[in-house]
């Protein structure tokens, strides 16, 4: 029971997600239901009778939802408010969907409702997600080497996997073969909701030589169950032994949850970034006559190792850190988990660890050769010539790096008055260049 969403989809089950921790989620339901009228919006909604509309929803959870005594109750909660008049006004479908929603969220993270447009009775469809997919090179959206040489692969969506030959596989496999030489990895899910199981098993077996024994278990009531397993072998030796580095946030949802709970839990991984929005449980959207289409969780997964999983608690980072800050924290880790730095790369990590921004200063500022340190909002920039200008990053006693490139090693020599004299640049490989600053009159800040 493979969980299979649109970008649109991501949105209101990460929306859904947060209404259950207290936020609101109208911005991700409009953005949802306008996404399906699309440029169909002149087909008004037509109203429904609410209480029929409710009975039908009540009857799928009460048949599709992946616990058969719970599905029970809640559906016989959602009849019982619909006799009670609980939803009457509402027969506008959206609205009714916007509460629906609302009062099922509490019950699994992945509940959502919507509505589709519908003309001569007919339900208007999204188009395959293959499309949107393509678009987004199948949620691979950035794979780079970060400075001192630690990789990074951004993945915003978790695509389905059909097959070794299609382009979701192409896409892991670019993405991760980019980075493949890197001693260390991070991989980036804080912007993830959520996507196919089937992408977990193939993103797990790069790191495990044994996937089988980590993979989580799904159950589910007419069976049989089935582990979290990838239909598509490796196309490499697994890196096992390359320190790996997982990012999440309040965002991270669903299947994005799961990679890093599986990782953890088998202490593959170090999770780095905010507790994870807790949508464990996937299953698959049902559509009713009244235009109303609702997801519903089929199954819960097991870890072999926790004998639990993330709904409705999210997975707890073992480094807890503001999301905003978590790149930098698991780059300043991956570096520190190497045995033996290279020069280059010890000096982005010192960079990393005591570097501040540099406040500019009459005694800073100023023309040194084709060099140029200049004062922005009073921090201190480094200009050469049409080249991007660099933030300088003081590291202490007159050395300095830069924001842009924490490798780079610059000093100040000065005059006992403090004035600066010369600024001295080292040459990666050994050396020095000095750039004697230019009298001027007055050093004036901006």
């Amino acid at each position: 029971m493979e969980l299979t969403r649109t970008p649109a989809l991501n949105a209101l089950i990460v929306g859904v997600s947060l209404l259950a921790a207290g936020a609101a989620v109208a911005a991700p339901v409009q953005a949802l239901q306008s996404r399906e009228v699309g440029q169909e919006a002149s087909l008004a909604a037509q109203p429904v009778e609410p209480r029929r509309a409710v009975e039908r929803i009540a009857a799928l959870i009460r048949v599709e939802f992946y616990d058969a005594a719970r599905a029970a109750r809640i559906a016989t909660a959602l009849e019982d408010a619909a006799a009670a008049g609980s939803f009457d006004r509402l027969t506008d479908p959206r609205d009714l969907a916007w509460e629906l929603t609302r009062r099922l969220a509490p019950e699994d993270r992945h509940f959502a409702v919507s509505w589709a447009a519908t003309e001569a009775g007919q339900h208007r469809l999204l188009p395959p997600p293959s499309a949107d997919l393509s678009r987004v090179n199948h949620g691979f959206v950035e794979a780079r080497v970060l400075p001192g040489g630690v990789g990074y692969v951004k993945i915003d969506q978790f695509a389905p996997i059909d097959g070794p030959a299609c382009q979701a596989v192409a896409a892991a496999d670019a993405a991760l073969g980019f980075v493949r030489t890197a001693p260390s990895l991070i991989i980036d899910l804080r912007d993830n909701g959520g996507g196919s199981p089937s992408m977990v098993g193939y993103l797990v077996q790069q790191f495990v030589a044994e996937p089988e024994r980590i993979a989580n278990r799904f159950l589910s009531r007419r069976g049989p169950d089935r582990l979290e397993l990838s239909p598509v072998a490796r196309s490499h030796a697994p890196r096992v032994d390359t320190p790996l580095f997982i990012l999440v946030s309040g965002r991270t949802g669903s299947a994005a949850e799961a990679l890093a709970y599986t990782l953890q839990a088998a202490g593959r991984a170090v999770v780095v970034g905010e507790r994870t929005g807790g949508a464990a449980n996937p299953g698959s959207i049902h559509r009713t006559a009244d235009g109303l289409r609702i997801f519903i969780s089929g199954g819960t997964p097991v870890n072999p190792i926790t004998r639990a999983n993330w709904e409705g608690v999210g997975v707890a980072p073992d480094v807890a850190v503001p999301q905003a800050d978590a790149l930098r924290t698991a780059h300043l880790r991956a570096l520190e988990a190497e045995p033996a730095l290279p020069s280059i790369a010890a000096h982005v990590l010192e960079t990393l660890k005591t570097g501040r921004s540099t406040q500019a200063t009459e005694l800073l500022v100023g023309r040194y050769g084709e060099l140029e340190i200049v004062a922005d909002r009073g921090t201190a920039l480094l200009r050469q010539g049409r080249r991007p200008q660099r933030t300088l990053v003081a590291l202490g006693d007159d050395r300095f790096s830069l924001a842009e490139d924490p490798a780079a090693r610059l000093r100040i020599e000065r005059a006992p008055t403090g004035v600066a004299l010369a600024l001295v640049r080292e040459v990666p490989g050994g050396g020095e260049v000095r750039y004697h600053r230019q009298p001027v009159e007055t050093a004036a800040l901006p």
